[in-house]
């Protein structure tokens, strides 16, 4: 297999048996979106597929996967390549790095950056097993929240909720919506909206009553191509001139938010005009504190807030005791979407808990697969795996993109070699001139301390 510039998969083959099935993508970056679902046979083919994608901000909808000219190899550590063309005759190119394998020897998750050189800024996402039963409405059912990011000239970050009848109306919409420089907080949607599912892909469409406010966007309803995961989770984009794309998370049956919502430790981590990863201890009553490592463009710091939340019934947190505080939308215990108030601050980002500690160096142990975060980040990504022996040693390989004036550097099977250390409290670092957080001992987070264009990298199992 080669890339569209004829290099070879630097990750070799032989265990293309690892992707079998249906899988659901989300790829995303300053000036491309794609969201869609492939089938892997086990054997490096693509047989089916269906793509929704934006490239330079141009539209193109329900674009069907072509077999013929799809294909994937997978190398013996877990890395591979993939080629997805379309039946209009576009191809694109990826490299990706797979974990969580389950009891039937299938790959269910994976980190995939796009690597090719017809652009010249950097995508990166997601790649997640399908449920197959999921494809229908009634398995769309009850309440979800949300996260959406917009790149481009016109950068929009939305969090919010809804509830989904399991036919096609949407209800109890509530939106928190940033589009540089406008903010509009705590909006509801009356009608919210109504959706339909599924193609044999797993992909519908839902409309929300919400607009989008920039100068690309006419007043009007926000419509969404979405794709199933399973019923708990979705992958979502849209079409139109401003590239939007995301995730919805369901929340569990029968979940009523209260201010005990947010107990305990929990690890945000927050993209945009800056990166940001940070420890939050919330005491279950509405104070928390936030410990920030931030990379501001190469110029690092770290600081501590002691803030106030309220959580409400739906999951919506707000957050006082500094300006243009963030807002979280909420979808489990600990666990949800983070959209930025600062009218001149892009922001959007994640929070989820933190496993109970003291950790320590051997905490990490085994073999990782990582992948880049960072939708904002213009020049670089990367995808790989990596193995920590527990002692504070880690080796591995990845693929790498790096834009640097319009050229495109694709950097192919690159050896990985770092020293990491975990404090009690699951701070440390990977690597010279970084910062990490653990959250378990089956996932952690790091950014550079001296990067010019910081990128946050996640490595999990």
């Amino acid at each position: 297999m080669t890339d569209s510039s004829g290099i070879a998969c630097g990750a070799g083959s032989g265990s293309e048996s690892l992707l079998n099935g249906q899988y659901a993508f989300l790829i995303h970056g300053p000036s491309v979106a794609r969201a869609g679902s492939f089938t892997a046979d086990g054997t490096g083919k693509i047989t089916a597929g269906e793509e929704d994608s934006q490239v330079f901000f141009t539209g193109q909808t329900d674009g069907a996967i072509d077999p013929a000219a799809s294909f994937y190899a997978i190398g013996p550590d877990h890395r591979g390549c993939l080629a997805l063309a379309t039946t209009d005759g576009g191809t694109a190119y990826f490299r990706f790095a797979l974990g969580v394998i389950n009891a039937s020897g299938i790959a269910t998750a994976g980190h995939v950056i796009e690597f090719d050189d017809t652009r010249f800024d950097s995508a990166a996402g997601t790649i997640r097993l399908q449920d197959k039963a999921s494809f229908v409405a009634d398995h769309f059912k009850g309440r979800y929240s949300m996260g959406l990011i917009g790149t481009g000239t016109a950068p929009v970050a939305i969090a919010g909720t809804f509830i989904s009848d399991g036919n096609s109306t949407l209800s109890s919409g509530t939106f928190d919506i940033y589009a540089q420089p406008i903010v509009q907080s705590d909006v509801t949607a009356t009608p919210t909206g109504s959706f339909t599912c599924c193609t044999d892909n797993g992909r519908g469409e839902l409309t929300l009553q919400i607009n989008v406010p920039t100068s690309f966007t006419p007043p009007g309803p926000t419509t969404l191509a979405f794709y199933m995961i399973n019923a708990n989770d979705i992958f979502l984009t849209n079409s139109g001139p401003v590239q939007i794309s995301g995730e919805a998370v369901a929340v569990p049956a029968g979940t009523v938010f209260s201010q005990a919502s947010l107990t305990g430790a929990s690890v945000i981590r927050e993209a945009g005009d800056l990166v940001d990863i940070a420890i939050a201890n919330a005491d279950g009553a509405g104070a928390i504190t936030t410990n920030d490592n931030i990379n501001i463009h190469g110029t690092f710091t770290a600081s501590s807030s002691s803030l106030h939340y309220t959580v409400a019934p739906n999951g919506r947190v707000a957050i006082t005791g500094v300006s243009n505080a963030p807002v979280l939308y909420l979808f489990d215990q600990n666990r949800g979407f983070l959209v930025g108030t600062d009218p001149l601050q892009l922001a959007f980002g994640t929070i989820e808990p933190q496993a109970v500690g003291p950790f320590s160096n051997a905490s990490l142990s085994g073999g990782y697969m990582f992948g880049a975060e960072d939708p904002f980040a213009v020049q670089a990504a990367a995808s790989g795996v990596v193995t920590l022996d527990g002692a504070g040693n880690a080796a591995g390989a990845s693929d790498e993109l790096n834009s640097d004036d319009l050229i495109q550097n694709l950097i192919q099977n690159q050896s990985l070699a770092a020293a990491y250390s975990i404090s009690a409290d699951g701070t440390g670092n990977f690597g010279t001139d970084t910062t990490a957080i653990l959250i378990s001992g089956k996932k952690f987070v790091f950014i550079s301390k001296i990067s010019s264009n910081p990128i946050i990298i996640v490595v999990e199992k």
